[in-house]
C-alpha cells in the first residue's frame, strides 16, 4: 500500500463526520470499503480490475499533484483532473516492468488516453462518489456533471464489423511483414492466432487476456460420439464461466503458434502459460532463473499478455499494417483505422447470421442474455425486412 499524503478525516472540517462507512482514517480507506462491497457482491473480475485501476490512477494523481483531499473535491477539481487525463497523462508513461508501489511507477501507459478511456475513468469516479454520498461520507457528487453523454444510435449503425475478405487481406499483410528476428517470427504466429481466435469465437479482449492454455480442452458429444475443442472462459462479462467452441482453423493456428513458442502442439494439463503470450521472455526472478533471453526462450519463460490493452494493441498493429498497404485513399483502409477488437466480435455474430443460423443459436454463441442484443449485433431485423420485400416482389 502506498503512503498517503491525504489529511486525516479528523483534521477536515465537515458536517459528515460519521457515515455508514464506519471507522475510516482517510479517503483511500473509504475507497477500500467501496471496493470490498463490490467484491462481496461478486462483481465480475473485469469490472473489479477496472475500478481498481481507476483507484490507483486517481490516488497517484492526488498524491503527486498534491491536490486537496478527494472527499472535498469540487467541480473545479474534477475539471482539472479531466484536463490532466486528456492533455498530460501521456507525459507520465510507466517504465516497463514496474508495478504499483515501486519507485517511478505511474498508472499510465505511453500514448494519449482516448476520449472513451477518459469518459470511463470519470464514470468509475462518479460511481464511487455516488456511493460515498449515499453512505453520508460526502455532501455531494462533483463527478455527476463530468461525463459526456453519448447519443443513442440505431443498432445497425453502432454494430461495426470487418468484412471477411478484408480480414483475409489483413492476414496476408501479416504474412508479408518482414521477419528478421526471432521476436518477429514469434509475433507473427501469435498475431495470426489472436486475430482468428477473436473472429471465430466472438471473445472479448479481456476474456482472451485472462484465459490460460489449460483452458483449451476437448469435450465429448454424448450423441455423436465425437470430440470437440473448446475454450473455458473463467472471467466472462457479468461474472460466471462460459464455453466457446474452437473450430479446426483456430486449433491449427493455436498449434502453429505453440510450436513457434517451443511448446507442444496442444496444451498439457499441467501448463501454467497464458493463452496469449508476449514474444519477450519474463525477467529472471531469482538466482536459479535463466539469465539470458536466449536461455529463457529455450526454457519457455514467456511473459503473459494479461490486459485487454495488450490484446487491443495486437489487433490495432495488424489493422494499421494492412491499412498502410491499402493506401490513404482506400475506404477499406479508413475502416481498418477505426476498427477495434470488439469489431471482430461483431464480425463473428454477423457471419453466423448471414449463414442462416437461428437467432437463439447466435445469441447463445455470443453469450447474450437478451436476444434483443443479438438483433443489434447482427442486423437481423434489417435482413428480415429485405427478405419480406423480396418475397412480395415475386
Amino acid at each position: 500500500m502506498m503512503r498517503s499524503n491525504v489529511v486525516p478525516l479528523e483534521n477536515i472540517s465537515s458536517p459528515q463526520a460519521v457515515s455508514l462507512l464506519g471507522q475510516v482514517h482517510d479517503d483511500w480507506q473509504a475507497v477500500e470499503v467501496w471496493l470490498q462491497l463490490l467484491r462481496d457482491r461478486e462483481s465480475s473480475p473485469a469490472t473489479l480490475a477496472t475500478y481498481e485501476r481507476e483507484y490507483r490512477r486517481i490516488r497517484w494523481y492526488c498524491e503527486t499533484r498534491k491536490t486537496s483531499p478527494l472527499r472535498s473535491w469540487s467541480y473545479q477539481d474534477v475539471s482539472a483532473y479531466k484536463s490532466f487525463l486528456v492533455d498530460h497523462a501521456s507525459d507520465y508513461p510507466c517504465p516497463r516492468g514496474l508495478r504499483p508501489g515501486q519507485a517511478g511507477w505511474t498508472p499510465f501507459r505511453s500514448g494519449q488516453l482516448s476520449a472513451v478511456s477518459v469518459n470511463a475513468a470519470l464514470r468509475v469516479m462518479n460511481s464511487l462518489f455516488r456511493f460515498w454520498h449515499q453512505a453520508g461520507y460526502v455532501a455531494g457528487n462533483p463527478f455527476s456533471q463530468s461525463i459526456t453523454r453519448q447519443k443513442t444510435a440505431p443498432a445497425h449503425s453502432s454494430r461495426r464489423a470487418v468484412p471477411i475478405d478484408l480480414l483475409e487481406f489483413v492476414r496476408t499483410t501479416l504474412h508479408r511483414r518482414p521477419k528478421k528476428t526471432a521476436i518477429d517470427h514469434l509475433t507473427y504466429w501469435r498475431d495470426v492466432f489472436v486475430l482468428l481466435l477473436l473472429e471465430r469465437t466472438a471473445l472479448r479482449a479481456n476474456e482472451a487476456a485472462q484465459a490460460d492454455m489449460v483452458d483449451v480442452h476437448q469435450i465429448a458429444h454424448p450423441q455423436r460420439m465425437k470430440m470437440y475443442w473448446a475454450l473455458r472462459i473463467r472471467h466472462q462479462k457479468g461474472g460466471g464461466e462460459g464455453l466457446v467452441a474452437l473450430d479446426a482453423d483456430v486449433m491449427q493456428a493455436l498449434r502453429d503458434y505453440r510450436i513457434a513458442f517451443g511448446l507442444t502442439p496442444e496444451p498439457a494439463a499441467n501448463e501454467s502459460h497464458a493463452l496469449v503470450l508476449s514474444p519477450k521472455t519474463a525477467a529472471a526472478l531469482d538466482a536459479r532463473s535463466f539469465k539470458t533471453a536466449r536461455s529463457r526462450r529455450s526454457n519457455m519463460e514467456w511473459r503473459p499478455a494479461r490486459t485487454r490493452q495488450a490484446i487491443w494493441a495486437i489487433v490495432r498493429r495488424a489493422f494499421n499494417t494492412a491499412a498502410q498497404a491499402l493506401g490513404p485513399e482506400s475506404q477499406e483502409a479508413a475502416l481498418l483505422q477505426k476498427a477495434s477488437t470488439h469489431w471482430l466480435r461483431h464480425t463473428a455474430g454477423t457471419a453466423l447470421t448471414l449463414k442462416g443460423n437461428e437467432l437463439r443459436a447466435v445469441a447463445a454463441f455470443m453469450r447474450h442474455r437478451d436476444p434483443r442484443t443479438t438483433m443489434g449485433y447482427t442486423n437481423l431485423e434489417f435482413f428480415d425486412i429485405i427478405d419480406a420485400l423480396d418475397a412480395n416482389r415475386h
